[in-house]
């Protein structure tokens, strides 16, 4: 047996977990979506919202859903591939990575070793980090900001998610404030109290009101859709940091002479 042999990642869900978490989220998205539908409570929700808030805190929740969808699954692929070389280098300490004529390379052929043919975020932050050694840069300040620059574009995704989350119950408390306004402004219009006017106050103080609710309880539940799906992106991208920052520490080529910066704290 050769005691120089590593087991690789493969490319089993557990390769791609971040990806699979958001596909199965959206999978139970929709199944609750489409039986919503089906009873007519999503139809009756949009014909009674007079301000139309409904619709735009819906599409924005499609929206950033794909988006979310797209970055989950660039950094799945990421980070199996960080996974696989940080993995190959803590079992090769005999093994580098050089930066030779614009590519990428290791130091010595070995039909084990994984293809570094990464994303651009791992290629340039390798690259980085190996001319800077070469450079030999003496300078922590310059250091960090150079690592920080390539970590902290792994973070803005799950911030894009935050965001979007807090602008949908904004939305919402919009919508609740408008509901309430067109509630009350038909009593400013009141000139007499036949049976006529009340029937016709009491439909558009309801209308006013279901306006009111209806937009409420979209924004927070798509709100807190949105949250439940950026919160496993925010793992992986401080996941993904970790193991860039272990490959820069474990290849000789580009260990840096100073500490690495500390995660993010968890929000």
């Amino acid at each position: 047996m050769n005691v120089n042999a590593v087991t690789m990642p493969s490319r089993d869900s557990s390769s791609h977990q971040l990806f699979i978490t958001w596909c199965l989220l959206v999978s139970l998205y929709t199944f609750i979506l489409y039986i919503v539908w089906d009873v007519g409570v999503l139809t009756r929700l949009y014909l009674i919202d007079k301000s139309f808030l409904s619709i735009i805190i819906s599409i924005l929740f499609f929206a950033t859903t794909l988006h979310c969808g797209i970055h989950s699954f660039h950094t799945a692929q990421q980070l199996h591939q960080a996974r696989t070389i940080e993995t190959y280098l803590a079992h090769h300490p005999h093994q580098a990575i050089l930066y030779q004529q614009g590519t990428l390379a290791w130091h010595a052929q070995d039909g084990q070793a994984p293809p570094l043919h990464t994303h651009k975020t791992l290629h340039n932050y390798l690259r980085d980090t190996i001319l800077q050694r070469k450079q030999d840069y003496h300078d922590s300040i310059s250091s960090h900001d150079m690592t920080e620059r390539y970590l902290q574009p792994l973070y803005d995704h799950a911030e894009h998610g935050w965001f979007m989350a807090d602008v949908m119950i904004k939305l919402g408390l919009l919508g609740t404030v408008v509901g309430f306004i067109i509630m009350l402004s038909t009593i400013t219009r009141i000139d007499s109290l036949d049976i006529d006017t009340v029937r016709m106050l009491l439909v558009t103080m309801g209308t006013g009101m279901a306006t009111a609710l209806y937009t409420t309880l979209v924004g927070l539940i798509c709100a807190l859709l949105v949250i439940f799906q950026y919160r496993p992106l925010d793992k992986g991208g401080q996941s993904l940091a970790h193991h860039m920052c272990r490959i820069a520490l474990l290849n000789p080529s580009s260990t840096p002479s100073q500490p690495t910066p500390s995660q993010p704290k968890n929000r």
